[in-house]
């Protein structure tokens, strides 16, 4: 099916495209293709007729480049009537979302697509924030999250994502007005915000991963910042290819080497060794970094 964007049309999906690539070039909000945006447009089809739709990534886009076709046109209609849906797995949901496309010919949709429908904002903006995460992977309690950015988001819990989060969502804000906040936090997930223009619900990302990190960097005040030793440095620079080699046999390895401040500050931490044997902090560490962590006291060790 031919999909017609009006003049209008197209001008908002520019909008789109602008902040979603500024979105996805700060790495500390996006990594690995990671991260999804979206779009509420009329449309028209083949028929001539109108169409509420929903743009949104499609799989296999890059934020930090996406252009106008890394966005999957979706009907409305029955994006929406899925709120009747009471349970879908994952089968169910691929099979559903491709009948909702719009162009069959486009990338399969986000598999947030009913998350970025169920909410009622023109443009949604939703990452995977450094700092977001840092804050929610602890025992903090919903209540002290939401007084750290003033009561303007929600905080929900993890909940898998997909349409069991949508669904999840749709049920929380029943009875809320989200008018009234900027966002929902995810925990051990990210970030949803929402706006009625591009730029809105982008500032209001920025500005709330900005309250996260201010809150973090206080609390990091009590940990020493270190500059690594000359001779330290020396020995790490004799042993990094050495290490690369054991972790070569088989497939070849590059090394990044991390001896920032904060870093170095970090591994002379006395709960270190525990804090690095503690697994991943977010599911996606699972794909990226794998499950366990080596922790050296020393090189001699080693």
């Amino acid at each position: 099916m031919t999909v017609v964007l009006s003049k209008d049309a197209r001008a908002l999906l520019g909008e789109r495209v602008r902040t979603s690539r500024l979105l996805g070039k700060d790495e500390e909000l996006v990594l690995h293709g990671g991260g999804n945006t979206s779009v509420k447009l009329t449309v028209r089809d083949t028929l001539q007729r109108n169409r509420e739709a929903l743009l949104v990534k499609g799989s296999g886009s890059d934020l930090a480049s996406i252009d106008e076709n890394g966005f999957t046109i979706l009907d409305m209609v029955p994006l929406l009537e899925a709120k009747a849906i009471e349970r879908m797995s994952d089968i169910e949901m691929t099979s559903y979302l491709r009948t909702c496309m719009l162009d069959p010919d486009q990338p399969f949709p986000s598999v947030e697509t009913f998350l970025h429908a169920f909410i009622k904002a023109k443009f949604v903006d939703h990452s995977h924030a450094d700092s977001i995460l840092s804050l929610t992977n602890t025992d903090l309690d919903d209540g002290k999250i939401a007084e750290i950015f003033g009561g303007k988001v929600l905080v929900l819990p993890y909940v898998a994502p997909g349409f069991e989060l949508a669904r999840y969502f749709m049920d929380f804000v029943s009875s809320i007005d989200i008018s009234g906040y900027e966002g929902v936090i995810l925990r051990h997930h990210g970030l949803v915000t929402w706006g009625e223009t591009a730029d809105e619900s982008y500032d209001r990302h920025i500005n709330i991963v900005s309250a996260a990190k201010n809150f973090i960097a206080e609390k990091w005040k009590g940990i020493q910042r270190r500059e690594i030793e000359e001779g330290k440095r020396d020995e790490f620079i004799d042993f990094l290819p050495v290490l690369r080699g054991l972790l070569s046999r088989g497939n070849r390895k590059i090394l990044y080497w991390d001896n920032s401040p904060e870093m170095v500050g970090y591994s002379l931490l006395p709960e270190a060794e525990e804090f690095s044997s503690l697994g991943p902090a977010t599911p996606d560490m699972l794909i990226r970094t794998k499950m366990n962590y080596l922790y050296l006291r020393s090189l001699s060790e080693a």
